[in-house]
């Protein structure tokens, strides 16, 4: 839709008539007012917005035509049914939320679209009322084709009708809880002389006395009337209320579509806390407190939310919901006696009112005093959760990993948790770290065996950090970067520094957030601040800085490469990175093709990786550094430390070893056992070695020795007038002794690496044992961190054109600028590149 820009949707939403906007606006609009009252329009309709109390109502005079628009238009974008305008929709238009899923199937199947089509959450809603998922669908589009007795062809002719294939109910099974507010929708003369007494009893008290609660009315009744789409159900949500998310059960991951409301659902996802008001949490991030409502109402109607402490009064709850609620289960509360039950496990509704009915006189004292002790428990429980916790930032690759795995059949939920709820918070990390104790190790064997080793390092890493009286017995949360993305920065600061007290990253981190690189504007990390430094730009900064590192070249996106720098050239393997990805090991030989199809989509920089045929090891070595590393390790260890800071922070270096030859030693026999004659020392050569030499044995020697002599002797004939060839040649063998070890810095990463046991349980004892947590230890980190960020930062700009900035095509998701021209490093510092390059 045109003008959609986010400065004229921001006049729409709150209001702003065509004489009010700014001068500058109205010309953006060609300073026709038709021009935005068709903006408004769009807004309105594709926001979803109500009709009466926003501008489209002095634009639109159609109020009933407004409304079928935007059902259209959402029917055919596959957007969730307006749960918000279910007044208007289900009572005005008469199209209730399981008609509208059914013309959303309708469009897909007639277009023969896949279910992936569908976006996340209206998927999860077909599932919920259609009890149609991936494997149903599939199903269905089979059953829509029918082959002829001619050949077997399709046509038209033979095709089911979509809709005599689709249920023409909701499932039965469909979950009602006893808090949501029941609402009379549209009713024909027709429907209530269908209607048995009990539902006609139903209705009217609805319609006498106003909306209620479903807990009130017979269960069965409610049921029944809702599958016929005679009433629909309200969500009621606080400004007090507080939401807990347990882990997804039922989520589908197709797609996302960013449209305005999935949008909002994504942020508030990884922003609710159990802790947080609904209201506050309006205030946090600067949203209206009505879309706020209407999102976690909608999570509370998919089952992804649940009310905490939601009570609903037992005097006035229906018999016929005690044998009914046995999920979401809200606290029941009596006037007459106590109940007692937990927010995360209640127990059935009948057994509570049983327990009811117990005489507290008999409760003895030592019950008292110890139902007293397990109250305080709770208490000490709910305030350690309530305080400032520890949040461990995680990027997909870590959830991919969990799911692909197949490491535990409960962990699955867990990790879809992970990636779309964008957090698993510490409620619920018992559940989780009991999930990744049932993973044995011995599985962790072949390709599979990253998985579980991510897996196995997630849970020590957990365990280690959290609850730590070193770091002041702060709880945990896991949180993912790229859910943290979608919010502004000022947003992303309040946030962070209302919920917790430092940050810890996974290393290595691929997704960054601007916001960790100022210090001011969030806790603590013990991580990588900015986005740079994840980038390759990070790696060529440390290369100039230390004066050592493998021949590096970074290639600007879009050029062509005709040959490579002579040391790439000639070596066997290149370490190969594309921009926002892991580093690969590339055969030389094939690099430069692969390297023009990559180069039409991102930046690449090129590394050596061997020498000559032999290719490079590497080796990781934690910091902070404890004690000697050994293998001549300190030497570079402490250039590097003098550069950047290995001591307030946590993670690993890499080194790359480039194994070089001595020069060769000769072996030969003696010259009085060969019968040669001795020649001056000034005419004996030494022959070098072939590659293959060290495995000659002495005879093979002597043997090659004779034929190189022998090319003199009278059967070659007349020799030709040149100098006199020497003899007594002798042939130089290279043994491994000669290998002499050269080790370079290839990287440095920040944070907690989950790819290592080993190296991940040496880092978190460093962080744990080390006091890095300290307020002098991250007073110093603070500093270092704008240290480095300014050298980086300038590093960049002096190898960038200036326009850089200004151009978003130049950069790239976490505005990381991409190199302008070629960066060559030749294993000592930035040179300027020859021309090997052309556009």
């Amino acid at each position: 839709m045109a003008n959609s820009n986010a400065e004229i949707e921001s006049f729409i939403r709150s209001k702003t008539s065509w004489e009010s906007l700014p001068v500058v606006v109205q010309q953006q609009l060609g300073n026709s007012s038709k021009e935005y009252e068709k903006s408004v329009v769009q807004f309105s309709i594709r926001n979803q917005l109500r009709y009466r109390g926003n501008l489209v109502r002095h634009v639109k005079k159609d109020e009933k035509r407004y409304y079928e628009e935007l059902v259209d238009y959402s029917r055919r974008n596959l957007m969730l049914f307006p749960y918000h305008l279910s007044d208007v929709v289900v009572k005005g238009l008469r199209i209730t939320p399981f008609q509208y899923y059914i013309m959303v199937l309708e469009i897909i199947m007639g277009q023969e679209k896949s279910y992936d089509s569908l976006p996340n959450f209206s998927a999860v809603d077909c599932l919920r009322l259609l009890g149609i998922g991936r494997n149903q669908y599939i199903e269905l589009m089979n059953k829509t084709r029918t082959k002829t007795k001619f050949g077997g062809f399709t046509t038209s002719l033979f095709k089911k009708s979509y809709r005599d294939l689709l249920p023409t109910r909701p499932v039965s099974s469909l979950t009602i809880l006893p808090w949501w507010v029941v609402q009379v929708g549209y009713i024909t003369e027709d429907d209530v002389r269908s209607l048995t007494k009990p539902q006609k009893t139903v209705i009217d008290q609805i319609i006498d006395h106003g909306p209620c609660p479903a807990g009130q009315l017979a269960y069965s009744e409610v049921h029944s009337l809702y599958l016929q789409g005679l009433i629909y159900l309200d969500i009621l949500i606080d400004d007090k209320d507080h939401m807990v998310v347990p882990p997804l059960e039922g989520f589908v991951m197709n797609r996302v579509t960013g449209d305005y409301f999935e949008t909002l659902l994504y942020k508030i996802f990884v922003s609710l806390d159990e802790h947080t008001t609904v209201s506050e949490m309006a205030a946090l991030l600067q949203i209206e407190l009505a879309l706020v409502k209407d999102a976690v109402a909608l999570y509370c109607r998919l089952g992804f939310a649940k009310k905490k402490n939601c009570e609903v009064d037992s005097d006035t709850l229906h018999p016929s919901w005690y044998d009914e609620v046995e999920i979401n289960k809200p606290r029941i509360r009596s006037t007459s006696a106590v109940s007692v039950s937990s927010d995360e496990e209640d127990s059935l509704l009948k057994e509570l009112n049983r327990a009811l009915e117990t005489d507290t006189e008999s409760v003895t004292g030592d019950d008292f005093t110890e139902n007293r002790e397990d109250s305080e428990a709770r208490e000490v429980d709910e305030i350690k959760t309530a305080a400032k916790k520890i949040a461990f930032l995680f990027d997909s690759t870590l959830t991919a990993y969990l799911m692909m795995g197949n490491l535990s059949p409960s962990l699955k939920n867990h990790a879809v948790t992970m990636f779309e709820v964008g957090k698993l918070s510490e409620e619920q990390m018992d559940q989780f770290l009991g999930e990744l104790e049932k993973i044995s190790t011995v599985d962790a064997e072949g390709e599979a065996g990253v998985y579980f080793t991510a897996a196995i390092t997630l849970r020590d890493t957990i365990s280690s950090l959290r609850s730590n009286p070193s770091l002041l017995c702060l709880g945990l949360d896991l949180v993912r970067c790229e859910s943290l993305q979608s919010l502004d920065q000022s947003t992303l600061s309040r946030l962070l520094h209302k919920n917790y007290s430092l940050l810890v990253c996974m290393a290595p981190l691929t997704h960054q957030l601007r916001v960790l690189g100022s210090p001011s504007l969030c806790p603590p990390v013990l991580g990588p601040g900015l986005p740079e430094v994840a980038s390759s730009w990070f790696k060529l900064f440390l290369y100039s800085l230390c004066g050592q590192g493998p021949p590096s070249l970074l290639v600007p996106k879009g050029w062509k490469v005709r040959c490579l720098p002579r040391p790439l050239a000639s070596s066997s393997t290149l370490l190969v990175t594309t921009w926002g990805h892991e580093a690969t090991e590339v055969p030389t030989l094939g690099a430069l093709s692969m390297l023009q199809d990559a180069l039409l989509h991102s930046p690449v920089l090129l590394q050596l990786f061997s020498a000559g045929d032999r290719k490079a090891q590497t080796k990781h070595i934690a910091f902070p550094l404890e004690g000697e590393q050994g293998m001549g390790f300190d030497s570079l260890l402490s250039q590097l430390g003098t550069k950047v800071d290995l001591t307030h922070t946590c993670g690993y270096v890499t080194l790359v070893n480039f194994p070089r030859k001595l020069e060769p030693v000769p072996v030969s026999k003696p010259q009085a056992e060969q019968g040669i004659k001795t020649q001056p020392d000034e005419d004996k050569v030494e022959r070098q070695a072939s590659p293959a030499g060290e495995t000659l044995d002495l005879s093979t020697v002597q043997l090659l020795e004779e034929e190189i002599d022998n090319i003199d002797s009278p059967m070659a004939g007349e020799p030709t007038k040149k100098p006199k060839r020497p003899t007594a040649l002798s042939l130089s063998v290279a043994t491994t002794k000669d290998i002499v070890e050269e080790w370079k810095l290839l990287e440095l990463s920040y944070g907690i690496p989950l790819f290592d046991t080993d190296l991940n349980a040496s880092i978190t004892r460093r962080i744990v044992e080390g006091g890095l947590v300290t307020e002098e230890s991250l007073a110093s980190l603070r500093q270092d961190c704008d240290k480095l960020k300014e050298g980086l930062l300038t590093f960049i700009t002096e190898n960038t054109d200036s326009y850089t900035s200004s151009i978003p095509a130049m950069m790239d998701d976490n505005e990381v600028p991409y190199p302008t021209k070629p960066v060559w490093f030749d294993g000592a510092e930035i040179r300027p590149i020859g021309p090997i390059f052309n556009k």
